[in-house]
């Protein structure tokens, strides 16, 4: 790829993908344990039909955290009704499209994991249309942690991304190898799931 053959004469620190070359060093969070964790959580508060609105079918990360959400499932002996996985776009609109996907197809669902925090704000707005309260009828579970989902109504459950710990790795990376360090092999890093106020016991 063209990270690769720029690696060839300079060094590069990768954020959020998992490659391997020689001067390249990648940093990647672990999404399909992202996609578990926020699932897992639903589960453990008593939800059974769980909806997930995937990200866009050809990205990695919206691939690797439905795997998550899917695995989740296995783990706890769920069947998963697959008229429950919609397609988002992992912006706002897409998820409150894919919400009204879920409202009109009439599967019963008390919780959604959306594969990222602005699908997540687009899904409530259809839900409030529709007179459905978040948590009372539907829990939430977004996935970044953008800071403006914590000064939500409610504040939002979310997957952390640690963000500005990979910043920083990178960074030594590269200093390192200005240094004449040998660049380090490829790091995944741990996820948080961060519980506010759009999860509830059912």
């Amino acid at each position: 790829g063209v990270e690769r053959g720029v690696a060839r004469q300079q060094p590069i620190a990768i954020t959020g993908r998992q490659l391997q070359g020689p001067q390249l060093c990648a940093f990647h969070a672990d999404q399909v344990a992202g996609g578990l964790l926020a699932t897992r959580h639903l589960i453990e508060l008593g939800h059974r039909a769980i909806a997930h609105i995937a990200g866009p079918a050809d990205h990695p990360d919206a691939i690797e955290r439905k795997e998550g959400f899917l695995a989740a499932h296995r783990e706890a002996n769920l069947s998963v009704d697959p008229r429950l996985i919609v397609a988002g776009d992992y912006m706002e609109q897409g998820g409150e499209q894919a919400a009204e996907q879920l409202l009109a197809q009439g599967v019963p669902f008390s919780a959604i994991f959306c594969a990222n925090d602005l699908t997540l704000w687009g899904a409530r707005l259809a839900l409030h249309r529709h007179g459905v309260r978040v948590p009372e009828d539907c829990s939430l579970v977004g996935f970044d942690d953008i800071p403006a989902s914590r000064y939500m109504t409610p504040p939002v459950t979310s997957v952390r991304q640690p963000i500005h710990q990979m910043g920083r790795l990178a960074a030594e990376a590269l200093l390192g190898c200005l240094r004449g360090e040998p660049m380090g092999a490829p790091q995944m890093l741990p996820l948080e799931l961060v519980v506010r106020g759009t999860t509830a016991q059912i």
